[in-house]
């Protein structure tokens, strides 16, 4: 397993991730879309976001498989915030090491940077990672009548102790540079 870390516009000339990137996507997404009524969403917009200068992108490789990743930005609607644009697993690596890996670089890199809380976004069909969130001490704002939820932590919430990894992997000692197989 290889962890791998770079910015929107690295992604934009790396045409063979940008495809892994939206094949994953795709395979996630989709059904979530179709289910909250999105027929027609816009791939263009989606790589508009991702190719942003701002964006960074914390992937999880097999060799040359993207097993899953983590993508970040700054808020657009408020700079002070940290915006987690995309989590992504493979479906066949779902419920592996891959998830506590991926969330404890992006915690290990959030913590040289300055911001006041982590916020996103989540299709409300996609009750696998509302409880997650919910898990991790995020708030979740249900209030408007939209397909999407937001969800929001504190910094304070964020850096509490172990909050990130269940007990289910306290096992694997996971620690930077050094991937645990599985």
């Amino acid at each position: 397993m290889k962890l791998k870390i770079i910015t929107g516009p690295e992604i934009k000339d790396d045409h063979t991730l940008i495809d892994a990137i939206i094949s994953l996507d795709k395979e996630n997404m989709l059904p979530l879309m179709e289910t909250a009524g999105i027929v027609n969403f816009d791939w263009n917009m989606r790589l508009k976001g991702l190719f942003q200068s701002e964006t960074v992108f914390i992937g999880l490789f097999d060799d040359s498989e993207l097993c899953g990743y983590v993508e970040y930005t700054k808020d657009w609607n408020n700079y002070k915030n940290i915006y987690i644009s995309s989590i992504q697993i493979k479906k066949d690596k779902q419920g592996t090491i891959i998830f506590p890996v991926l969330i404890k670089e992006l915690v290990e890199r959030l913590k040289t940077l300055s911001f006041e809380n982590i916020t996103s976004n989540v299709q409300r069909s996609n009750k696998k990672m509302i409880s997650i969130f919910n898990k991790l001490g995020f708030l979740i704002d249900e209030k408007e009548n939209i397909p999407t939820l937001h969800v929001s932590a504190t910094r304070q919430v964020l850096f509490q102790e172990g909050i990130w990894l269940s007990k289910r992997y306290k096992k694997y000692k996971i620690q930077r540079g050094s991937l645990p197989e599985f």
